[in-house]
């Protein structure tokens, strides 16, 4: 009993804490619902002081805050602070001001009026103005100021002087205001109000008798503008639409028009007097200060009557100092001690359901919405979780089928009823198409309308989405496109021919009248059997990794990203990011239920757009661009925090994309010419904003101008040019000397030969001739010497000894006089030849040797001397080798003559005789024509002569 008492014991607890979950979420749903983002800044995010005062944007969209410690410049990245370090004559700022110049007035305690220019950032001041100034009214460049019961006025003659007056005001007749010197101490101090290019003027927020009623400028005088109230103490005024106006009257506003007050409407704020307003939409915005001077902020809504206190609303404990609504209508709220907020505007057509886990598909029935997660599936009504199902198997996907909605479940092997219209089945994903049914599991599509089980490798790809185009039935795979081939009963891969699609992670599809849209991880993309290409540009969607298509009634694709929701309508593109209000950024599934309300899901829970209101593109962002040359500086301002997306294109080229929203651009390397330069910006979920057209010239230094570098280019050219006409001119003439040397030369030479040739034919004739005769006298007188005695005798001998020695030299000689002795192959013979005859009678066999490339023609006097080196040579082996063998080699090749005469006998001590006459003969003669003479007498005897003929 007492395991039986626990168990219901358990039961009951687990019931208990189920319905306290289900009561803690259904309030953490609606809390959230209402959920706005707010930015708080204080000194820990780059404020100077955490007492702040008036805050302004200024026309280029940077905002400024004074503070306790100098002015703030606030791009939505950096705070740039101004200090009296910089030039500023106090750093207590009050309020700042925009002049048409784009100059910034500053109004300071203690340091009366500033002036600065944002783009120099020079600081001026102007020394005779009062020291203490509060709020400060631009109009036409007049700058009007209230503080201590007193009005000041500045403003700037031609030559930029500031002047100053102080002023009071009285009303006199005529219904006019007139003003009077600060001497009437019991007059009104005023108001200044700029509102559509008018100055309104009424009641100071501060004063010892109040100003009733409300004046405008109109020329010189000041008057009463709507009679009707002129009752009426007014203490700040705005406009509501194109004809009403609102106004704050003590703690109550009043709306009214030209004609007649409409409403007057007693706010429950206290004893407080209301002293400035702001209108957005049905909201009024307003500041109101109690005696004391502590200011609280409130928002009134004109058509349900609902009044906020925005104080208590964003747990602000400081009193509020001024409020702006910016170009993007976030909301700023400067206060005493706590800093800056921003809040950003609420997306009123967007409910959040947050839930801790990732939603990833969504069905109705009835007035049920189902929601399916990995583990659970939820049930609501009236946008209320009602119940909560525990899942078998691991959740993938959703569908109704017959007013059942089943889901489809892996790791679960069954079929489980959760109540009437919820089931859990096996299954990776169901399709019902027009004219298929399928169920895809892990292995194969099961087609329930024919029983036929198309098998498929869940290994190989998954099949994400089905859809029918003409006869063919399509799969989205993570493999890119496939298609059943009924014929085979297989898939097949579809081929586009496009690399980029067919590669791609296929996650989604949706057919639109006669085109089939695939949402892919490379982006939009349009099917058809014979053509497809990519929907959006590259910065159209939210992000190109796309999760789920829908196409909703009005036949909009709604696109859901990994960083948001795209919606495609009319051929461009919309966006919604977290920034926008979506709870999620990564979108699983989007679907729009029976009341047209589209339902998002996505990893935090669910959102919910009402009645189909696709969202404002939001504005853009501001480009500033300021050019020093060929320099630029571009600073994207946007505090939405979306992504922002900067571009610019030269020359109307390409669009570039720039990382960062502000940085600098310097063009000081390109290549000389003329340049037009444009930028544009945009967040994820605006339209591009553009840039004038900027204009730069790229010029270089007049020694590296193009024509100078031709000019010198030439000049060098030319000179060249000449120089070689010049040498050219010179070694034509040189040439001509040349030949004419040459020519005289031949002359030289032909008569030379002639002359030899005389000579040896001379000395052949005269002096050969009788010397043969003595010679042949001489030997017959030795034959015939019977008669003679000894010594006659010897004598005789001697003399055809002598002739006979004299007839042979002269044979050299005269060989060397005739010109055909100046070619090698004749010295080689005549060497040849002699060298044969003589040793044939010591019984010495004689070879020769010959390689020699040409027939070349020897210096004139290289052949006498070769003759008589190698005769003497060859004279020296007869006499003294003892050799059985001589051989005389000839080698030509190169300009390089080596001729070497060798003998196998019995050699020589080449010391003994190096003194020898006639080695040193032979040697001198080998010199004497630029040679040289080698003796190896190691075995038997070789004589080499080297020489280069023409060297």
């Amino acid at each position: 009993m007492k395991y039986v008492g626990n168990r219901i014991f358990f039961f009951l607890y687990f019931v208990l804490l189920k319905n306290i979950c289900f009561i803690l979420l259904s309030l953490l749903t609606f809390a959230v619902f209402g959920q706005q983002k707010i930015l708080h800044y204080t000194t820990n995010n780059g404020l100077p002081h955490d007492v702040a005062y008036g805050v302004f944007q200024d026309s280029r969209g940077f905002i400024w805050i004074g503070t306790d410690n100098g002015l703030v410049k606030f791009d939505g990245t950096d705070f740039k602070i101004y200090t009296s370090n910089d030039g500023l004559s106090s750093n207590y700022i009050i309020d700042i001001d925009e002049l048409s110049n784009k100059n910034i007035a500053i109004a300071t305690w203690r340091g009366g009026l500033n002036i600065l220019n944002p783009f120099t950032e020079e600081i001026s001041y102007y020394l005779e103005s009062p020291k203490k100034l509060s709020n400060i009214e631009i109009f036409s460049d007049t700058i009007y100021n209230y503080h201590d019961y007193r009005n000041n006025i500045f403003w700037q003659d031609s030559n930029s002087t500031i002047h100053h007056k102080r002023r009071v005001y009285k009303p006199v007749a005529n219904h006019e205001l007139e003003e009077f010197s600060v001497n009437h101490v019991n007059l009104h101090s005023i108001e200044f109000k700029v509102i559509e290019d008018c100055l309104y003027m009424f009641s100071s927020r501060k004063f010892r008798e109040p100003l009733k009623g409300i004046y405008v400028q109109q020329k010189d005088k000041k008057k009463l503008k709507f009679p009707f109230l002129s009752e009426k103490v007014i203490t700040a005024l705005t406009k509501y639409n194109e004809t009403v106006f609102v106004a704050g009257n003590e703690n109550k506003i009043i709306l009214f028009d030209t004609n007649k007050i409409i409403d007057s409407i007693a706010l429950n704020i206290g004893n407080t007097r209301i002293i400035k307003l702001n209108v957005k939409e049905n909201w009024v915005y307003l500041m109101s200060a109690d005696n004391k001077g502590f200011m609280q902020f409130f928002s009134y809504n004109l058509k349900t009557r609902v009044l906020r206190n925005l104080s208590k609303v964003y747990n602000i404990k400081s009193t509020i100092s001024d409020f702006i609504f910016d170009n993007e209508s976030n909301l700023w709220i400067s206060t005493f001690g706590d800093g800056l907020y921003c809040i950003f505007p609420k997306n009123e057509g967007i409910k959040n359901i947050p839930l801790d886990k990732n939603i990833i598909d969504v069905e109705f029935i009835d007035d049920q919405v189902i929601l399916l997660s990995n583990r659970k599936v939820f049930t609501l009504v009236n946008n209320k979780i009602q119940d909560v199902h525990a899942l078998n198997g691991f959740g993938k996907h959703l569908i109704n089928i017959e007013d059942t909605v089943i889901v489809s479940s892996l790791d679960f092997n069954s079929t489980h009823f959760f109540n009437e219209t919820i089931s859990e089945a096996y299954g990776y994903r169901r399709f019902k198409l027009e004219k298929h049914g399928l169920v895809v599991i892990s292995n194969k599509i099961e087609f329930r309308d024919v029983s036929i089980h198309c098998p498929y490798n869940k290994l190989q790809f998954n099949i994400f989405d089905a859809f029918e185009c003409g006869e063919r039935l399509y799969f989205t795979t993570n493999e890119g496109l496939y298609f059943y081939n009924a014929t085979k009963n297989i898939l097949e891969k579809h081929f586009t021919g496009i690399e980029l699609l067919d590669n791609s992670i296929i996650n989604a599809a949706v057919k639109k009248e006669d085109s089939i849209f695939l949402g892919t991880n490379m982006g939009l993309w349009s099917f058809l059997d014979k053509e497809s290409f990519i929907v959006n540009n590259k910065y159209d969607l939210v992000s190109p990794q796309i999760n789920s298509l829908f196409l909703d009634h009005d036949n909009n694709i709604w696109i859901g990203t990994q960083n948001g929701v795209s919606i495609y309508k009319n051929g461009g593109f919309r966006n919604i990011t977290s920034e926008s209000g979506l709870l999620s950024s990564y979108v699983s599934k989007i679907k729009e239920d029976y009341n047209k309300n589209i339902w998002i899901a996505g990893n935090k829970g669910v959102a919910i757009l009402m009645n189909n209101k696709l969202p404002e593109k939001t504005i853009p962002p501001i480009l500033n661009i300021q050019q020093k040359h060929k320099q630029f500086s571009y600073n994207t301002i946007s505090f939405n925090r979306n992504k922002i997306i900067n571009q610019y294109k030269l020359n109307n080229k390409n669009w570039i994309t720039v990382e960062t929203p502000k940085g600098m651009l310097n063009f000081s390397n390109y290549k000389k010419g003329k340049y037009t330069l444009k930028f544009r910006a945009k967040t994820v979920d605006s339209n591009w904003t553009y840039s004038k057209n900027y204009t730069f010239a790229i010029s270089i230094p007049w020694y590296k101008e193009t024509w100078l570098l031709l000019l010198i280019s030439f000049l060098i050219a030319l000179s060249i040019i000449m120089l070689i006409l010049k040498r050219l001119k010179q070694s034509k003439l040189k040439t001509r000397h040349l030949q004419i040397a040459i020519k005289k030369r031949d002359e030289l030479e032909n008569e030379l030969a002639s002359v030899r040739q005389n000579i040896a034919q001379d000395f052949h004739d005269d002096l050969g001739n009788k010397l043969a005769r003595i010679s042949i006298l001489s030997n017959l007188l030795e034959d015939d010497s019977t008669n003679l005695n000894a010594e006659h005798q010897e004598l005789l001998s001697q003399i055809s000894s002598d002739a006979d020695y004299l007839y042979k030299g002269t044979k050299d000689f005269i060989f060397s006089l005739k010109t055909e002795s100046d070619y090698l192959e004749e010295v080689i013979t005549y060497i040849s030849d002699f060298g044969e005859d003589y040793l044939k009678q010591f019984n010495i066999v004689f070879e020769v040797e010959k390689n020699i490339s040409k027939n070349i023609k020897l210096p004139y006097y290289w052949s006498k001397q070769l003759i008589y080196i190698f005769k003497e040579a060859i004279t020296n082996v007869a006499k003294h080798a003892k050799c059985t063998k001589a051989c005389i080699s000839f080698n030509y090749n190169d300009n390089l003559l080596s001729i070497s005469c060798k003998d196998d006998g019995v050699g020589f001590n080449l010391e003994k005789i190096s003194v020898s006459n006639g080695l040193k003969h032979l040697q001198y003669r080998a010199e004497v024509i630029g040679g040289q003479l080698k003796i190896n007498s190691v075995s038997g005897t070789t004589i080499t002569f080297i020489g280069k003929p023409h060297d």
